[in-house]
């Protein structure tokens, strides 16, 4: 092929143009030639000189290192947890003092974070509860059946 054209139509009034640009008409983007182009806003700048920029870098960077915390030890408490038992009137020594505080069982429970089933069985005296729930029990009724040995 000889020398050949790109041909280009104007989207907008069907001209063949030799150049066209994209430009926003009305929320739509359209290829337009010069003339047409001023109907709506051109989203191609047109570009001036290029100028070259340089960016300089620090010859050394800081480097972050990764200093893990020192974890304290815990302080256990003076009274050995093998010291300690439940007092064996445990079951009734609860049921007074709910009862005192006018609470259900469903109550005490959810105040546990317990099932009503495991509050029931230790307040029956079939199920001993363990240091931790005893904990939990004799600081929210205020009650003492934690012993030493």
């Amino acid at each position: 092929m000889k020398n050949a054209f790109l041909v280009m139509y104007c989207e907008m009034c069907g001209k063949n143009v030799q150049k066209t640009q994209r430009v926003r008409v009305e929320d739509t983007i359209l290829m337009l030639c010069d003339s047409c182009s001023r109907f709506g806003k051109p989203l191609d700048p047109v570009k001036k000189e290029v100028r070259q920029v340089v960016i300089e870098r620090p010859a050394v960077r800081p480097v972050a290192t990764y200093v893990p915390k020192v974890k304290k030890p815990k302080v256990q408490k003076s009274t050995n947890q093998e010291d300690l038992f439940v007092a064996p009137e445990y079951a009734q020594i609860i049921r007074e003092a709910r009862e005192r505080l006018s609470w259900t069982q469903e109550d005490l429970a959810a105040k546990l974070l317990e099932k009503k089933n495991v509050l029931a069985k230790v307040e029956r005296g079939e199920l001993q509860p363990d240091m931790k729930l005893a904990r939990k029990i004799e600081k929210l009724l205020d009650i003492k059946i934690i012993e030493k040995y």
